[in-house]
This record gives structure tokens, sequence and C-alpha cells, in this order.
């Protein structure tokens, strides 16, 4: 059984069914950090302490300028459960994959 991250939602032995990619992620120009910010909802700061502690989608450096390549920030983002996902119940609501919980029974 799935349960939903919407609590009206029953749930369903349907699984939640994820979204494909974005084009737009795929064909866009890599991300500076600000727009990485924008892009993942997060502030530049965070950005910046993920890649100190290592964390975060891989970046590239020229000169002084940090650049990341949208096919590394889609497949971290699928690593982190960061993907738009589609209730199998009742709801049909579109939630981010990490909030559906698998249950038994």
């Amino acid at each position: 059984m799935w349960t939903c991250p919407d609590p009206e939602c029953s749930p369903t032995e349907n699984p939640p069914k994820v979204e494909e990619p974005d084009d737009a992620l795929r064909e866009r120009p890599p991300f500076s950090t600000s727009e990485l910010a924008e892009w993942l909802k997060v502030s530049v700061a965070t950005i910046y302490g993920w890649r100190r502690m290592g964390y975060g989608p891989p970046a590239s450096r020229i000169g002084k300028h940090i650049s990341y390549r949208p096919s590394d920030v889609q497949r971290w983002m699928v690593q982190q459960g960061m993907v738009k996902t589609v209730c199998g119940g009742e709801c049909g609501g579109t939630y981010w994959h990490r909030q559906f919980t698998h249950v038994e029974g």
C-alpha cells in the first residue's frame, strides 16, 4: 500500500508514478550558483554550504566561476527523491517522490 502526502487521500495499492524529466531542464545551458538556488528553491548560501560539505549536485569550475550541468542536477535530484510524482490514489496530486510512503498491508 502507498500513502499519499495528502491526508485526505486514502492509501492505495497503485504506486505513485514518476513524471518524465523536464525537457526544459535537459535543453538548458549550465546553471550558475544563483540559478541553481532559484531552481531548487533554496538560498545561494545553502548551495555553497552543500559544496563545502560535499553534498549537492556535482559542479564544474572554470576559473573563478562554478557551473552545474543540467544532467548532473537532474541525476542528483532523482537520487534525493526530488522528482515530481503523481499519486496513484484518488487525489491524483503531484508531490515530491520522497513524500510518499510504502507500507505493508
